[in-house]
């Protein structure tokens, strides 16, 4: 049944020769390709290819890490890459601790964020604070899909609440990292994973990456794959 599955990608064969063809050619050669694009409308089939080239690379000894729109963040994104890596029997154990912290410390800060907008013993906050509370969450990302109205809150009062809450983590919190694993976890979070990948990369002879449904991901996987692939930002 799995080969009669696979024997139906017959329309996309091409595609699946060329990377499959790709193991063979040297990475220091300038025919090989580091980026695969797969695009096409809704229902061709562009999942099951992916899914296909993750079991090609598999064959040619590859570690393999697949994500789609069921991850919300660059560090869900991580979270994914590590337990897939652990099932191929690799570990990632620096990046799991740190992903580990990046939750707590991310916990921490959502209760403390979201204490400041309960009314108080007296007459409780004014309105003005609440908004300002209200706009740091959103534009900090501490309220859970308040992202994508961000951008029709008053700018300054998501600057002046952004900048008390960060005022508010710092103290909170005892070191920069921890300040930094909730305000921009991928600074933190991206140089210890390319040191794993560095160091793996000596005991597997490839590693591939595959993301899928991009159009739903690529908000938030655009700049952090563009500074991960093209600059040395991150090592």
């Amino acid at each position: 049944m799995r080969r009669r599955r696979r024997a139906g990608l017959v329309a996309r064969s091409a595609e699946r020769e060329l990377f499959r063809a790709n193991f063979d050619i040297p990475p220091e050669d300038e025919r090989h390709r580091f980026l695969f694009h797969v695009h096409g409308n809704a229902g061709v089939g562009k999942t099951r290819l992916l899914r296909e080239f993750e079991n090609i690379a598999r064959e040619r000894g590859a570690l393999t890490s697949y994500v789609d729109e069921s991850a919300g963040g660059v560090p869900e994104v991580l979270t994914a890459m590590c337990r897939q890596f652990l099932a191929q029997g690799r570990r990632f154990k620096d990046l799991e601790r740190l992903l580990a912290a990046h939750r707590e410390r991310r916990h921490e800060a959502e209760t403390a964020a979201l204490a400041a907008l309960e009314p108080g013993p007296d007459s409780g906050p004014s309105a003005g604070s609440m908004a300002v509370a209200r706009a740091g969450l959103a534009g900090l990302g501490l309220i859970p899909g308040a992202g994508a109205f961000a951008g029709v809150l008053d700018p300054a009062q998501l600057a002046q609440g952004a900048d008390r809450l960060r005022t508010g983590l710092s103290a909170r919190f005892r070191s920069h990292e921890d300040v930094q694993l909730v305000l921009s976890p991928e600074s933190v979070l991206t140089p210890v994973l390319t040191d794993e990948l560095h160091g793996v990369a000596s005991d597997v002879p490839w590693i591939v990456l595959l993301f899928d449904t991009y159009e739903r991901t690529g908000s938030f996987l655009d700049a952090w794959l563009h500074d991960l692939l093209t600059t040395e930002r991150h090592g």
